[in-house]
C-alpha cells in the first residue's frame, strides 16, 4: 500500500538537505580566515625618548656644558643605547622579517594554518620571510622561518604564541643561521583601553655570560612618570631603574651599582640633572 504524502516530512528532508549543503561551506570560510597578525609592539621596544635631546637639540647631546650638568640622563641613555643596538643592529633581520608582514596577504595552507611569503632587503641584502600562523585551541602559534639565496634555508629565526585577544604573549628568538641556539625570550602584554603595556626582553642564551640579564619596558597610567625601563645587567648583578614622563622627559634613574646607594638622580624638561623631590 502507498504511504499517503507528508507535507512535514518533506519539509524536514529538505531542511536536512540543504543544512548539508551549506555547512561545508560555511566551515570552509570560517576556516579560511586568518588570524591577526600580533602587534608590532610585541617585539619592538620603544627607544625614542632616549636617542635624542627633544628640548634643546635635535642631536644626541654632545655639547661639553650639556653633559657636565646631564649625567643622570646620559647613564640612562647609556644603558638603554646598549639593548637598542642589540635589538636593531643584532635582530635586524628577524625584525625587518617581522615588520613587513604587515604588508602582505595570507595564503591558507589547510588545517588552520596560513603563511606569510615575502622578500625583505636588509643592509643590501634580500631574505625571504615565511611567517606561518596556525589556530590553536586558544591560541595562535606563530613561526618564522628566513631564507637567503645561496646562504641558508628556512630557518627558524623565531616562534611564539599569542592569545586570541592579542593582548598577551611571548615570542623565542634563536640567535642565527650559524649559531641556532636560543637567544631572547620575549614577554608581552597590553591593555589599550587602560593605556598600560609591557615588553621584557631576557636574555636566554646558554653558558652566555649575560644569561637571565632582561630590559623591561612598560607604559603606565601615572600623572608625574608613565614610562619606564628596568635593566638588569647578569654579569654584575647590576639593577637599573629608569622612570619618565613622555611628554615632558623629566625623569629619574636609581643605579646602585653605580651611585653606591638606594637613591633617584633626576633630571629636568631639558635633561639637565636636578634634586629629586
Amino acid at each position: 500500500m502507498k504511504k499517503p504524502y507528508n507535507p512535514a516530512v518533506w519539509r524536514g528532508l529538505c531542511i536536512m538537505l540543504l543544512g548539508a549543503l551549506l555547512l561545508p561551506s560555511c566551515n570552509k570560510e570560517k576556516d579560511e580566515t586568518p588570524p591577526q597578525l600580533p602587534p608590532e609592539s610585541s617585539m619592538v621596544i620603544d627607544f625614542s625618548d632616549f636617542q635624542h635631546n627633544t628640548k634643546s637639540d635635535p642631536g644626541l647631546i654632545s655639547d661639553a656644558q650639556q653633559e657636565a650638568t646631564a649625567w643622570s640622563w646620559l647613564n640612562a641613555a647609556a644603558h638603554v643605547t646598549i639593548w637598542n643596538t642589540i635589538i636593531t643592529v643584532g635582530l635586524a633581520v628577524p625584525v625587518a622579517a617581522f615588520r613587513e608582514s604587515f604588508n602582505h596577504e595570507s595564503t591558507y595552507l589547510g588545517k588552520k594554518e596560513w603563511s606569510w611569503t615575502y622578500d625583505v632587503t636588509v643592509f643590501d641584502a634580500v631574505y625571504t620571510a615565511d611567517l606561518h600562523g596556525t589556530i590553536k585551541d586558544t591560541t595562535v602559534l606563530w613561526e618564522m622561518y628566513v631564507s637567503r639565496a645561496g646562504v641558508f634555508q628556512d630557518f627558524l629565526w623565531y616562534y611564539g604564541e599569542v592569545n586570541f585577544a592579542r593582548t598577551q604573549g611571548y615570542w623565542i628568538m634563536n640567535e642565527s643561521p650559524a649559531k641556532q641556539n636560543e637567544l631572547l625570550r620575549i614577554d608581552w602584554l597590553r591593555m589599550p583601553e587602560a593605556d598600560v603595556a609591557e615588553i621584557k626582553y631576557t636574555n636566554v642564551q646558554p653558558g652566555g655570560a649575560e644569561n637571565g640579564g632582561y630590559i623591561q619596558y612598560g607604559i603606565f597610567d601615572d600623572v608625574n612618570y608613565d614610562r619606564f625601563y628596568d635593566i638588569y645587567v647578569a654579569s654584575a648583578q647590576r639593577l637599573v631603574n629608569i622612570k619618565w614622563n613622555s611628554d615632558t622627559k623629566e625623569g629619574r634613574i636609581k643605579d646602585p651599582y653605580l651611585y653606591l646607594d638606594e637613591n633617584w638622580r633626576c633630571w629636568d624638561i631639558n635633561l639637565q640633572d636636578i634634586q629629586c623631590e
